[in-house]
């Protein structure tokens, strides 16, 4: 099991915490026209580097478990009592290819709330679509759901391992068609 932190430094030769958006830039080989479209958004900037530079470091065939990702890439799940500075959550990957996503549940209403209007507002910024939020969820938060974790695993990465193939298209149950 890796430090998302360390994974980093390991296969991408950068800080994932402290380096600075031009040098995130640099690390993702991005040309202006990227550098435009990113901005100053760190967490994309991150997740392409963990796409392009990190994850395909990682040994083929092999199972590589990353986790603490940074804390504002929290989603759904806690922080890391240890260390706030990151989340209580990890990804599988096999190979290249993110397998599963899991972590421990945030049961904090009030500061689940709070992220979900800092996402919002962000999206707004961005003009994308911007989504009610899950007043089910703020509800269940509320009135006292217990300590719990889980893992998502995506069923047709994994069928993709199985068959060998690295097109989605083989091994997709239902397909939509446009």
């Amino acid at each position: 099991m890796l430090n998302y932190e360390e994974t980093f430094r390991m296969h991408a030769g950068v800080d994932a915490f402290a380096a600075s958006i031009d040098e995130l830039a640099a690390c993702a080989r991005a040309d202006e026209r990227l550098r435009r479209e990113l901005a100053d958004d760190r967490d994309t900037w991150l997740d392409l580097i963990m796409s392009t530079v990190v994850a395909p470091r990682f040994p083929n065939g092999r199972l590589t478990v990353v986790q603490h990702y940074p804390a504002s890439q929290a989603a759904l799940a806690r922080l890391c009592p240890d260390d706030d500075r990151v989340a209580d959550r990890f990804e599988v990957f096999h190979g290249a290819m993110e397998l599963a996503n899991g972590y421990v549940e945030l049961t904090d209403a009030v500061e689940q709330r709070q992220r979900i209007d800092r996402d919002l507002e962000k999206r707004q910024q961005l003009g994308r679509d911007v989504y009610p939020w899950d007043k089910t969820l703020i509800a269940a938060l509320e009135s006292g759901l217990p300590e719990c974790a889980g893992v998502a695993l995506g069923l047709e990465r994994l069928q993709m391992v199985m068959d060998r193939t690295d097109d989605i298209s083989d091994v997709i149950t239902f397909a939509v068609e446009n």
